[in-house]
């Protein structure tokens, strides 16, 4: 799904992430391990969807479902 959205092909919105805070921290430690970690490609994609908004902690999703009136 990520691929997907990184592609841009407009398919996919957004996406939700288990554990979005551990990804980030993820990728800045494999981008810091390059010799030029603002150019490394998957964290300039990351950071694209990131500013985007389009890559998402499964917790906003969690809290959105929550807020949503109850219809039974």
């Amino acid at each position: 799904m990520l691929k997907i959205l990184a592609d841009g092909s407009g398919s996919v919105d957004w996406v939700y992430h288990l554990d979005l805070a551990s990804l980030t921290k993820a990728i800045d430690i494999e981008a810091e391990k390059r010799r030029n970690p603002a150019a490394w490609s998957p964290k300039k994609t990351f950071d694209r969807l990131m500013s985007q908004n389009r890559l998402r902690d499964f917790d906003d999703l969690v809290r959105v479902v929550q807020s949503l009136p109850n219809r039974s």
